[in-house]
This record gives structure tokens, C-alpha cells and sequence, in this order.
């Protein structure tokens, strides 16, 4: 940990950095899917199964990243030369995934999304583990520990909004494609826009916390354990806390709900909600804007209120909402989908639930901080990004599997690749997702019901 609490430019700096991870979320999670299967013709199938091996890859990465953090000795510490190899190859597999050479179809298309998508994810990782575990070490006392993950989830959304925005200003409706989130051309323009700021802030974050790095040179203790051992000893050490254990267990459940929402969220707005061109691409906007005053309200309700019962609290409506919207569009109870109010009634939703969403990174990442240091005092080793590692290891898989269920829903319903002219309404489409989300949220508001940080 540091000696002396950072500055405000120094957290500033170090939440930017999260910029680059809310760029990657919202272009791998809410326009890969719909820009391989609409756009490119890959089968809902064959994306959900590339997105799956992507993340499964970056399960490894993630545990892998943090023992090697945790453990490494450079004149610039533990974290910091990590975060700066991550920069180039995560920009090149940004750029890769979203112009792929024209002839590839089939089998070679699957296999350039499955090679980018690994190499991107896992790239990453080998950023936001020992950004994460950095965070932790700044924090000097329990309100820090949740406003440095308030910091960097706030610059998360930013990234986030920042993609759709460019989205809306390069996607316009031409004759050709009425539907614009259909046209090709947009998507090498949109990935290297994008790409340019997620190095950006990367880079910031990188040089903005320079002074934290402090040298990690002296000799290992650790004898003449192979480095498979040690990955392996603090995957295991970290699993031996009880309250981290149930920690990543509502870590995985709400990771499915967010999944499965983020990649239908597009789909959702053109087919189901039958909102134009520029109207559909604010509806992830809205969310995002959500969620950037959810981070700023949740940060203050945790100084009256506990992080377990804000979460419970946040998860539990969440469900609800997630079934609420749909069942009413379904049911003819909202004004026509053509009208102003009809928008606003859909961009209040997708808001709402982005706040109410937005409590679930905050505050596992600040209990996460507080099981970190409690580890410490009782091992009398720092093994911060070893524990974000673990949350990776469960976080991703349950991405993938919200990939695969994102695949199935889709593949059931059968919008259709490649729709570039009138919308056919999918009510089936809503209610499904909505359910979906609903059920996985609602497990997690359950699970934390019994976390227990003095276990």
C-alpha cells in the first residue's frame, strides 16, 4: 500500500484508465455480436461461441495477470510495467475485430473473431487486474477503498457513452440502409476512434500513478516453487476466505445478468422497442448516463447506508425492472412506438436500470478492497491483484456463459442477419431477455443477503 494518500489529479489519472476498459465492454458487448451476425452474416450460433472461447481465454489470463503481478520485481513495482505492455496489442485487436479483410466468410470469419477476441481480452486483462489491485493499494481508509472504485467506474460509463455517441454521429440512415447499425462502412472508423482513446487513457492512468510505482527489487521468499505452483497458491489462498467466496458468487450471477443485457441491448432497441436509426443507438446512452449517476449517488448512500444492503437494494429492483418494461410494452399498455413519449418511457428505463446497475461493480470492488486488506493483516503478504485475478476467473466465465444465452435467445427468435429494410416487431425478444436478466440479478440480491465480512 502507499505511504501517503494520493492526490486528487493522482485519482483522477488513475480512474481515466478505466476509460479503456468501458470502451472495450461496450464495443465487445454491445456491437460485436450485432456487427458479426447482422452486419457480417455469422450465425448467432458461431458469435456466441467466439465470444465464449474469447472469454474463456481471458479467465486464464485474468488469474495469470495477478499472481504475476502480485509477485513481480521491477525498479517501477508491481503493477505499472504490466499496464503499459497491455497498450499496443490491446489497440491492434480493437482495430482487427471490427475491420476484417473483406473475402473472410464462414469458418475463416469465426476463426479471425475467436483470434482478435482472445488476443484483445486477454491483452486487457494484463491492464485492468493490476490497475484494479492498484486502486486498492491507494485506498487509506474504507470510504477511499469505494471512492477509488467510484472513480473508475465513473470514467467506465464514460468509455461506454463515448462509443455510442460516435456510433450515432457515423451511423446515418442512407437509402441503401435505412437501418444504419446494418452498414459495414461505419464499423473500421467507429474501432479506430474508439481505439484511439482507450490507448489514450491507458496511457494516462500509466504515467498519472508513475509516482505510486514504488521498486519491487528485492529477492522472492518464495523458494524454488515452480510458477505454475505459485499461480496455483494464490488462486487457492485467495478461495479460502469465506466472505470472498460469496462475494464471487454474486460477482458470477450478476455477471451473466449484465452479459446477457449488454449484448442484446442493440437488438432490443431496433427489434423489440422498433425505435429509428438514432433513437435506438440512445438507448445504450441512456444506460450508460444511468449508470454514471448511479456511481455518484450509490458513493454517497454508502456513507449512510452499508455496501451489503445497497447492493441487495440495487439488485432486487433491478430484477424487477429488467421484467417490468417489456411485460407492459407487451401487454399494449405504453403509448405507440412512433410517438415522443414512447422514447422517453424507454430511455427512462434503460436510465434507471443503469443506476441501479451500477451498484453491483461499485460495491463488490470496495469488499473485494476490504477482504484484500484483511488478507493481509492475516498473511502478512499483499496479494491484491491475486484476489482481482479470482474475480476474474469467476466474472468471465460467467460472461461467456451469458454469450452463449445471449446466442440461444437470439438464434430462438430469429431476427434475421442482415435486415436492412422494415422491422418485424420480436416481443418474444423482450420478454425473454427481460426474464433472463431478472432471474440472474435476482440470484445475486439473493446470495448477498448472507455475505458476512466477519467470517
Amino acid at each position: 500500500m502507499v505511504t501517503a494518500a494520493p492526490g486528487f489529479g493522482t485519482r483522477l489519472a488513475y480512474g481515466v484508465g478505466q476509460a479503456a476498459e468501458g470502451i472495450k465492454v461496450a464495443a465487445l458487448g454491445g456491437l460485436l455480436f450485432f456487427y458479426y451476425h447482422q452486419v457480417l452474416g455469422l450465425s448467432p450460433g458461431a458469435t456466441g461461441f467466439a465470444l465464449f472461447c474469447g472469454l474463456l481465454a481471458d479467465t486464464a489470463g485474468g488469474v495469470l495477470a495477478g499472481s504475476i503481478s502480485d509477485r513481480l520485481r521491477h525498479r517501477r513495482g508491481m503493477r505499472h510495467p504490466l499496464m503499459l505492455a497491455a497498450v499496443l496489442p490491446t489497440g491492434l485487436a480493437l482495430v482487427a475485430l471490427f475491420w476484417p479483410p473483406a473475402p473472410l466468410r464462414g469458418a475463416a470469419l469465426l476463426s479471425w473473431l475467436v483470434l482478435w477476441l482472445i488476443t484483445c481480452r486477454v491483452a486487457m486483462t494484463f491492464f485492468t487486474v493490476p490497475h484494479f489491485a492498484l486502486g486498492a493499494d491507494m485506498a487509506d481508509s474504507s470510504f477511499a477503498k469505494t471512492a477509488n472504485v467510484a472513480f473508475r467506474q465513473f470514467f467506465h460509463v464514460l468509455g461506454g457513452i463515448l462509443v455510442f455517441s460516435i456510433a450515432r454521429e457515423l451511423m446515418v440512415p442512407t437509402p441503401d440502409f435505412p437501418v444504419a447499425q446494418v452498414n459495414p462502412e461505419h464499423y473500421p472508423a467507429l474501432a479506430i476512434y474508439c481505439t484511439a482513446v482507450a490507448l489514450a487513457a491507458m496511457l494516462i492512468a500509466s504515467f498519472g500513478t508513475w509516482r505510486l510505482a514504488s521498486p519491487t527489487l528485492k529477492a522472492s521468499d518464495e523458494g524454488h516453487a515452480g510458477a505454475f505452483a505459485r499461480v496455483r497458491e494464490d488462486f487457492a489462498r485467495t478461495l479460502r476466505t469465506p466472505p470472498f467466496r460469496r462475494l464471487m458468487l454474486c460477482v458470477g450471477t450478476f455477471a451473466i445478468a449484465a452479459g446477457i443485457a449488454r449484448a442484446t441491448e442493440v437488438y432490443l432497441a431496433t427489434y423489440f422497442w422498433q425505435l429509428a436509426t438514432p433513437r435506438a443507438l440512445l438507448v445504450p446512452v441512456a444506460s450508460l448516463l444511468g449508470s454514471l449517476a448511479g456511481v455518484v449517488l450509490w458513493t454517497q448512500v454508502s456513507r449512510l447506508i452499508d455496501k451489503r444492503r445497497c447492493y441487495v437494494a440495487a439488485m432486487s429492483a433491478y430484477a424487477m425492472l429488467a421484467t417490468a418494461l417489456p411485460s407492459m410494452h407487451a401487454l399494449g399498455w405504453l403509448p405507440p412506438s412512433t410517438s415522443v413519449t414512447f422514447a422517453a418511457i424507454v430511455y427512462a428505463g434503460a436510465a434507471i436500470g443503469g443506476a441501479l446497475a451500477a451498484a453491483a461493480p461499485l460495491f463488490i470492488g470496495a469488499m473485494i478492497a476490504d477482504v484484500i486488506d484483511a488478507d493481509e493483516a492475516s498473511a502478512g503478504r499483499r496479494r491484491a491483484a491475486s484476489f482481482f485475478g479470482t474475480a476474474a476467473i469467476v466474472a468471465k466465465p460467467a460472461a461467456a456463459v451469458s454469450a452463449l444465452l445471449s446466442g440461444a435467445v437470439l438464434a430462438a427468435v430469429d431476427p434475421g442477419a442482415g435486415s436492412h429494410g422494415a422491422l418485424r416487431p420480436l416481443l418474444s425478444l423482450g420478454l425473454l431477455t427481460g426474464c433472463a436478466v431478472s432471474l440472474f440479478s435476482g440470484a445475486a440480491a439473493v446470495l448477498m443477503c448472507r455475505y458476512d465480512p466477519a467470517k
